[in-house]
């Protein structure tokens, strides 16, 4: 018969080696800068396994977003997403589907630019990390009907 004793032996010590290692790892969760970046993990670049020029892949409807490229006035090329609103999606949606999916050359020949170009309500957002971004080229605001940004305060 198989003794068993040094495999239980094994497995114990095993065990005992994992449990450990979680309570390391749980005592390290009281530091709240290790809090903050297992929480919110912020420091974990997704970009490797994510293909940001399928929107559908995160959750958009079918042409709902656009990508595009940006180029500013220093020759930095900026990574874009045009993205509609729901309702007017839902309102022009056959027309939307219709067109290619992927990135554009130029943004301002499709028909979701147009469809919001041509409604004075539309407001333009910019969503940014970093705040110099914000000085974008007058050029690509000057479409838009109403000021750019706005505070909401």
């Amino acid at each position: 018969m198989v003794d068993l004793d040094p495999l239980f032996r094994r497995a114990y010590w095993a065990l005992a080696g994992l449990g450990g290692a979680y309570a390391i790892f749980l005592l390290c969760l009281t530091n709240h800068t290790l809090q903050r970046h297992a929480l919110y993990a912020h420091k974990f670049h997704t970009g490797f396994w994510h293909d940001v020029n399928n929107p559908e892949s995160f959750g958009f409807a079918k042409n709902q977003v656009t990508p595009f490229n940006l180029t500013t006035p220093d020759r930095e090329i900026l990574y874009c997403w045009h993205v509609l609103p729901l309702d007017v999606y839902a309102k022009h949606e056959r027309e939307i589907t219709a067109q290619p999916s992927g990135p554009v050359d130029d943004l301002t020949t499709t028909i979701g630019y147009r469809l919001l170009k041509s409604d004075p309500k539309s407001r333009v957002v910019i969503n940014c990390k970093q705040p110099l971004l914000l000085l974008l080229p007058p050029l690509l605001l000057k479409h838009a009907a109403n000021p750019p940004l706005q505070s909401t305060a």
